[in-house]
C-alpha cells in the first residue's frame, strides 16, 4: 500500500524526508519498510494486541497528537505492528 508523508519525520532514529512510500512488513526484523526513489528506510516497529482476525492487508497513517503520527499495518498472518514517528 502506498502513504503520502508531507513532512520531515523521525521514527526510531531514523529521518523520513516527505514523499509518497510503499508501506511492507518485515516481522522476522519487526520492522516496517518504507521505499521510495530506490531508498528504502526501515523503522522499528512493536506488534500489538489484534482485537479482530484480518483477512486484507491493512495500512493506516494517521496523526496521533501534536506532533505525533502513527504508521499501523494489519496482516492476517503477521498480525497488527505499530510505529510511532515524530514531525522535525
Amino acid at each position: 500500500m502506498k502513504i503520502r508523508i508531507n513532512q520531515f519525520l523521525e521514527g526510531g532514529g531514523v529521518q523520513i524526508p516527505p514523499a509518497d512510500y510503499w508501506v511492507s512488513l518485515r516481522p522476522d526484523l519487526s520492522e516496517i519498510t518504507l521505499s521510495a526513489g530506490g531508498r528504502d528506510i526501515r523503522v522499528k516497529a512493536v506488534k500489538r494486541r489484534q482485537v479482530g482476525r484480518k483477512r486484507t492487508l491493512d495500512v493506516q497513517y494517521y496523526k496521533g497528537g501534536g506532533t505525533q503520527w502513527t504508521l499501523v499495518v494489519s496482516t492476517p498472518k503477521h498480525g497488527e505492528w505499530i510505529a510511532l514517528l515524530e514531525a522535525i
